[in-house]
């Protein structure tokens, strides 16, 4: 039986943001809670095993919610910072697909103005109509409003850079690291500790539309 097609899609959005600086704050991962409400956070994992040297592909792991939610999945990136071009490719696509890969890529347009483009190219599992009506739909969805979420947070910092604060604290705890980590990853135990957090559910995912 042949192999569907591959499929492009693009979506585009202009900033009134330098190319730079839009393409800055896409390749800084501590950036992306802060810009697309559904990540918690995200964390670079070294070096993807069995890639190009040029350019070369990490792995980034990924912490998102959806509705109650949270799930955890890995993609891979490839920062072309010569091209202001990102390049991601989940390491386990999205269901109705065999691969996916989504690329930002920066343009200039003036000064203090450029264009962001959104690329997705993608093998569907099969040539079904419904199938692929649902996977462009989707597609779609996520594709706008990841572009609408970049021009809200970028344009506003990049007029006034001192709107991002960022900040920590620290606490000393009478107990070994691995204990404190035990703790925070088993978070159904969360509740007995915390009064404030209510029954959490969580749930780890390898695939992603993202």
């Amino acid at each position: 039986m042949p192999q569907p097609a591959a499929v492009s899609a693009e979506h585009s959005v202009r900033i009134a943001a330098s190319a730079d600086f839009v393409y800055e704050m896409l390749a800084d991962v501590d950036t992306w809670p802060e810009t697309f409400a559904s990540f918690v956070h995200l964390e670079l994992l070294g070096a993807a095993a069995g890639t190009d040297p040029e350019p070369q592909w990490e792995r980034v792991a990924v912490w998102s919610h959806s509705g109650d939610q949270l799930h955890r999945w890995v993609k891979r990136r490839a920062l072309r910072p010569e091209l202001r071009r990102i390049d991601y490719s989940p390491e386990e696509p999205m269901p109705l697909l065999t691969s996916m890969r989504r690329s930002f890529v920066v343009e200039p347009v003036g000064d203090q103005a450029s264009r962001l483009r959104l690329i997705h190219e993608y093998h569907p599992v099969d040539d079904d109509p419904d199938g692929l009506d649902a996977i462009a739909q989707t597609i779609d969805e996520i594709a706008n409003a990841e572009l609408a979420a970049v021009r809200a947070a970028a344009e506003p910092l990049a007029l006034r850079p001192e709107l991002r604060q960022v900040f920590g604290e620290t606490v000393w705890v009478e107990g070994s690291a691995s204990d404190v980590y035990d703790f925070l990853w088993q978070i159904r135990t969360w509740p007995a500790a915390l009064p404030h957090a209510l029954m959490p559910h969580a749930r780890t995912m390898q695939s992603s539309r993202r």
